[in-house]
């Protein structure tokens, strides 16, 4: 969607026309483009804790599940109250993760090369989906409404 420097872009509130500055317009494609994929790590977190639940009965699994859909709703509404939440879990895993390398480096628990490979792989992976998620965060109004 291209939109023109000055000219006012037409947006559609079910038959009402509204017209919005390029700016704004701007940011609502960028928040909607960010709300879909947030939606999505959402359900993929919600997918992956679920079926940790099922396969080893693990109750967290649950409890993040919960948090995952409380993500994904926040996402969808755009609503800061709601994402907190799948926030605070996503720094923390990330978090987690950097602690584990950080442990296995200190301690030489493992000699596994693959997996020391691999976990880094993920802590940046996290990092990222981290930072995605915090920026989106802060990209939400601050009203309750």
């Amino acid at each position: 969607l291209v939109v023109e420097d000055n000219a006012a872009q037409p947006l559609l509130f079910g038959e009402v026309q509204v017209m919005l500055p390029p700016d704004t317009f701007r940011r609502a494609l960028e928040l909607e483009k960010r709300s879909q994929t947030i939606r999505f790590l959402c359900i993929l977190d919600l997918f992956i804790n679920m079926l940790t639940f099922l396969a080893y009965g693990y109750t967290g699994g649950l409890l993040i599940s919960l948090i995952s859909m409380l993500g994904y709703y926040g996402a969808l509404r755009y609503r800061r109250l709601l994402l907190i939440g799948y926030l605070v879990y996503q720094v923390l895993l990330t978090i987690s993760r950097v602690g584990v390398i950080v442990y296995l480096i200190y301690t030489h628990e493992t000699q596994n090369v693959a997996l020391m490979i691999l976990l880094p792989i993920l802590a940046i992976t996290q990092g990222v989906i981290t930072n995605f998620v915090w920026k989106f965060y802060n990209m939400l109004p601050n009203s309750c409404t």
